[in-house]
C-alpha cells in the first residue's frame, strides 16, 4: 500500500476472505516502518465547486508503533490540479506536476499553501466547476461524474523539492539534521482518488461495535486491571484495552489467532441521491484490510464483507485473525481499514496488552 492506497476503479467488486485456522503467517501486513494505512476524504464524495478534507492515518512502526491520525512530527506535502487524466490513469499527473516544481520553495514548507499544494497534515481538496465530464448509469440514474486524483508524500524529516523528475514527485525527503535523503521507511508516497457526482453522493462506512474475541470493546475508564473486568487489563494511559498472553512457541494454545470484527449499518453499503434516497442496486463492494505493529497477520490479511439482505439488517464483519507476538508489550496495536469501492473510507485502531 505504498504507492496505491485508496484508488479503487469506479464500479469494480473485490471479494477476499481469510481463514482464523492457520496461525503460521509471514505477512507484510506488519508495520515496522512509516506506513499511510489510509487517507480519509470528509464528504467522501463531491459535487462541482465542493470540498472535501484529506486527512492521512500514520503508523510509524519504528517510533513505537501508535497510530497518529495528526501525523504529528511527520511533514505531508499534497499535491492536487490532477482531474480526469486519460484512460483515469494517475501516473499521467506526474508530468504536470513535474511541470510545476519551479514554483516550489525550498525547503517544502516554505512554498505558499493553494488549492493544488499544501504542505499540512490535512488538506482541503475543491472539486473544480468542470470536473462532470463523463456519464454512467447508476441505479436507473444518469450521473455525470468527474474523476481527481491527489498524491500525497509523508517524511519522517524535512521535504525538498527537487527538479528534472516526471516518473515521481519533485520532491525528496531528508534528515533534517544531516540532510541524507531518507529511504521509504522513513518516506511514504501515495495517492487518493476521489469522486465528484451531480446526482448521488457516498458517504464514508460506519463501523461499530467493534468485538475482541466476541467481547465488545468500550475503552472505559480504569485505574487496575480489576476495574476492566475477565479478558481486559488497564494500559498505562487509563483506558481499558484486550489483554492476552504472549505466543510461546512451547505452549502452542496461546499461539492462537485472536479475532476482531464490527458491525457496519445497511446503509454503508448504499449511494444515495442528492435528495437522501438509497440506491439498493447496484451496492457497493465493501471490503477491510488488517494491519498490526506487531505478532502475525495473514499474507492477505484483507476480506470483502457480505452486502446486507435488507435496508434495515445490520452485517457483522468476519473476524480478521490476529496473532500476539512472542515478547510481551503494551504497544501492540491492530488497524483495521474499511474500503468501499466509491472512495469511502473509515478505520478501526485497538490496543491489546501482550502480558
Amino acid at each position: 500500500m505504498r504507492a496505491r492506497l485508496s484508488a479503487a476503479a469506479l464500479f469494480t467488486s473485490f471479494v477476499g476472505t481469510v481463514a482464523c485456522s492457520d496461525v503460521s503467517w509471514p505477512s507484510d501486513r506488519i508495520v515496522t516502518s512509516l506506513r499511510i494505512l489510509g487517507v480519509r476524504a470528509e464528504p467522501a464524495s463531491l459535487a462541482p465547486d465542493q470540498s472535501s478534507r484529506l486527512s492521512l492515518l500514520c503508523a510509524d512502526g519504528i517510533n513505537g508503533g501508535a497510530s497518529d491520525p495528526t501525523c504529528r512530527d511527520i511533514e505531508v506535502a499534497w499535491f492536487a490540479g490532477c482531474n480526469n487524466p486519460e484512460n483515469n490513469d494517475p501516473l499521467r499527473c506526474l508530468e504536470a506536476f513535474d511541470a510545476a516544481s519551479g514554483v516550489l520553495n525550498s525547503p517544502l514548507s516554505a512554498t505558499p499553501a493553494s488549492s493544488q499544494f499544501a504542505v499540512a497534515p490535512n488538506f482541503e481538496f475543491l472539486a473544480p466547476s468542470d470536473i462532470l465530464q463523463r456519464s454512467v448509469d447508476v441505479g436507473g440514474f444518469a450521473v455525470n461524474y468527474g474523476v481527481s486524483f491527489v498524491y500525497f508524500v509523508a517524511c519522517a524529516g524535512k521535504l525538498y523539492p527537487i527538479n528534472g523528475v516526471s516518473d515521481r514527485l519533485p520532491v525528496e525527503c531528508r534528515d533534517p539534521i544531516t540532510g541524507t535523503v531518507l529511504d521509504q521507511r522513513r518516506t511514504v508516497v501515495g495517492y487518493t482518488t476521489i469522486y465528484s457526482y451531480d446526482a448521488i453522493a457516498n458517504e464514508n462506512p460506519t463501523v461499530d461495535d467493534i468485538r475482541f474475541d466476541g467481547e465488545t470493546l468500550t475503552n472505559s475508564s480504569c485505574n487496575v486491571d480489576a476495574d476492566c473486568g475477565v479478558g481486559f487489563g488497564c494500559t498505562s494511559t487509563g483506558a481499558c484495552a484486550p489483554s492476552t498472553q504472549h505466543c510461546d512457541r512451547s505452549t502452542p494454545q496461546s499461539c492462537v489467532g485472536h479475532c476482531i470484527d464490527f458491525q457496519m449499518p445497511a446503509q454503508s453499503f448504499a449511494l444515495h441521491t442528492r435528495d437522501g434516497t438509497a440506491i439498493i442496486n447496484p451496492l457497493k463492494s465493501v471490503w477491510a484490510e488488517t494491519y498490526a505493529n506487531v505478532g502475525r497477520l495473514p499474507d492477505d490479511a484483507r476480506f470483502g464483507i457480505a452486502p446486507p439482505k435488507d435496508a434495515e439488517t445490520p452485517i457483522r464483519s468476519i473476524c480478521a485473525p490476529w496473532q500476539a507476538p512472542q515478547l510481551a508489550t503494551e504497544e501492540a496495536r491492530v488497524w483495521i481499514v474499511v474500503r468501499d469501492d466509491r472512495g469511502g473510507l473509515s478505520w478501526i485502531e485497538q490496543r491489546v496488552l501482550v502480558r
